[in-house]
């Protein structure tokens, strides 16, 4: 991982994994490749808003702006969309 991810999102990674106790790559499933990073069918965006909010202390109403992206972007790329409980 550490020679695919930036500097920055390194560093990102590990101060969630201490702040957090987990880790973040086997929690939230998405993996990095050479060819990109791949997230799975059921990877929720808006929940990622919640540790974005402690991490970077947002206000409400900054909040509600980042989450009506967020589920936007969760519709536009095909995630968090129900389809993977439903075996598709």
């Amino acid at each position: 991982m550490e020679n695919i991810l930036s500097k920055e999102a390194l560093e990102i990674y590990k101060t969630l994994n201490k702040k957090y106790e987990l880790n973040v790559l086997d929690d939230l499933g998405h993996k990095f490749t050479k060819e990109g990073t791949y997230l799975p069918k059921d990877f929720c965006i808006c929940c990622m808003l919640n540790l974005y909010q402690d991490f970077k202390n947002i206000s409400g109403e900054q909040y509600d702006i980042l989450f009506n992206f967020a589920f936007w972007l969760e519709k536009f790329l095909g995630v968090h969309d129900g389809r993977k409980s439903e075996g598709e």
